[in-house]
């Protein structure tokens, strides 16, 4: 992917009143606020409580290994939070926990709620969700197969009881729960107990963490200035986003997308948003952004300690996901996010490499996949690799040393060491004279080399797509993935049906993998062109 580097932007704005709306720009806690925030107060008499009780044993759940299974529906399960993090391990939002356990559920529909509840104890806990993960986290900012967290909730002023609503879930696949707790002031781990279940309806109370606004595919018009703006300017010239008119208060996570194309002169941006709140320190307690291009291919993502992206292509179509969880105050009214140019605005820069395509093509003759990429322009590039992965995460080497020829060489390579019916995740490496990788992009391809009893038509499509079946066979399912390796649609096929039309004016422009499964889960997968 193209390298995306980062400065540092500080935010510091005066409130004048604690009680009154104030608007301010997006603002952390401090080191100090947060700790003050992570508290729960103690009851007069309770003052023993202050003392920070070690736990006595870790859970049973206290590795990712051994994560309790929760049966959808099936009542709440209760635990302690004792549980050391494991080498290496992230979490999401939290802020620097130093406790960990896990849970897990098989999604049984395609909604599902996760409820927990601090039930004894005297500090809040942080929660995780996660939905690719083989392994325990250790980095949650990364592209195809990253451990970016489906939902996250911080500990920083509570609730006692967090609420997430899930969305767009795979049946049958394995979600992973993880929850954290520090042993900051004020915390007695050894007496925490968390009450945990899923459902697939609302089990009573408000939602705290909800499916976002919109998603990339469908983002929001962005508000974008040559220069920093004023409060003023922002304020009644962006579109505003209710906050306590559409239930978001205290401690909710807020999470939408927006669309912009950035300077035709500059490759850095601002990312910002104006809040109203009657918060007198920060007014949220963490700050997450993931970049996009206009395919919805990431680029990158960051928190509020770097709000400045620079390195970004002049002139060029770009989608930003912002995602925060409001501060522990009384009352939060309106959102303005908006993008600018920064202060100090950098000149555009000449990519080492802008890449035309990178494809992957199953070779049903002979068990193989087709590897092929061209290159508009190639500036100090001496050569490629090519890399595979099972997962997205662990990659090898499967080839070195492709000598780069020039801008609009087309570039080819044939896997022969493939599996049947396995999802690979491939990645091209550009090197550049100095030894060092300047450049890279990952594909992913469901192989299945040995079958071509389906059909779309047409191909490339723009509209819709009809995907035509082998009548012989019996199918399960239909899915529709982008390269990024998202689930994008989903179809459950009627019984004998050997013909389906598939609406593609909601996805963008771009390559996709429709991949059809059988009833003996055997997996079929065709490239799609989306127009």
């Amino acid at each position: 992917m193209k390298k995306v580097f980062f400065t540092v932007l500080v935010i510091a704005i005066g409130v004048s009143s604690v009680l009154a709306q104030t608007v301010q720009e997006i603002r952390s806690l401090t080191p100090a606020e947060l700790e003050l925030s992570t508290a729960v107060p103690v009851p007069p008499g309770n003052e023993n409580a202050k003392i920070m009780a070690p736990c006595g044993a870790n859970a049973a759940n206290d590795n990712f290994a051994n994560a309790q299974a929760l049966i959808v529906n099936g009542g709440p399960v209760s635990g302690s939070v004792c549980g050391t993090l494991e080498a290496g391990e992230r979490w999401g939002c939290v802020s620097t926990p130093n406790m960990s356990i896990w849970y897990s559920f098989v999604a049984t529909a395609t909604t599902h709620y996760v409820q927990a509840t601090l039930t004894s104890g005297s500090c809040y806990f942080g929660l995780v969700i996660y939905g690719n993960l083989t392994g325990v986290p250790t980095n949650t900012c990364g592209g195809p197969g990253s451990q970016y967290p489906i939902s996250c909730q911080s500990g920083s002023g509570g609730p006692p009881t967090q609420l997430h609503m899930l969305t767009n879930l795979t049946i049958g696949a394995t979600y992973h729960i993880q929850l954290t707790q520090s042993t900051a002031a004020l915390c007695t781990p050894n007496q925490s107990i968390v009450s945990i279940q899923v459902t697939t309806a609302n089990p009573g109370g408000t939602i705290t963490n909800r499916p976002p606004l919109n998603a990339c595919a469908t983002a929001s018009p962005g508000c974008y200035f040559p220069s920093p703006p004023s409060v003023n300017t922002v304020t009644s010239t962006c579109t505003s986003y209710s906050l306590s008119g559409a239930g978001y208060n205290s401690n909710s996570v807020w999470q939408a997308t927006f669309q912009y194309t950035n300077s035709a002169t500059v490759s850095n941006v601002s990312l910002q948003a104006i809040i109203t709140s009657n918060c007198g320190a920060g007014n949220v307690s963490w700050f997450n952004w993931r970049l996009y291009d206009c395919s919805c291919n990431l680029i990158a993502c960051g928190t509020l300690s770097n709000l400045t992206v620079n390195g970004l292509a002049c002139g060029t179509c770009y989608r930003f996901e912002y995602i925060m969880e409001l501060a522990n105050c009384s009352s939060f009214t309106t959102i303005w996010p908006y993008q600018n140019i920064p202060a100090t605005p950098q000149p555009c820069t000449v990519l080492p490499l802008d890449l035309l395509y990178f494809n992957a093509t199953p070779n049903k003759a002979d068990n193989s996949v087709d590897l092929a990429w061209q290159s508009v322009s190639e500036k100090d590039i001496k050569s490629f690799r090519l890399e595979r992965s099972e997962d997205g995460i662990n990659f090898k080497t499967i080839a070195n040393g492709i000598w780069a020829v020039g801008s609009g060489y087309k570039y080819t390579f044939t896997d022969r060491n493939v599996t049947n019916n396995q999802m690979y995740y491939y990645k091209l490496v550009a090197v550049d004279n100095t030894g060092k990788d300047d450049y890279e992009r990952v594909i992913v391809l469901a192989a299945q080399t040995k079958h071509s009893d389906i059909n779309l038509i047409p191909n490339p499509a723009s509209g819709a797509v009809d995907i035509v079946l082998d009548e012989t066979k019996v199918y399960s399912a239909i899915e529709v993935y982008n390269t990024l390796g998202q689930k994008v649609k989903s179809i459950s096929p009627e019984l004998n049906a050997t013909k389906f039309t598939v609406d593609l004016s909601d996805l963008n422009k771009g390559i996709y993998f429709v991949n059809v499964i059988t009833s003996d889960d055997e997996v079929i997968s065709k490239k799609l062109i989306k127009e």
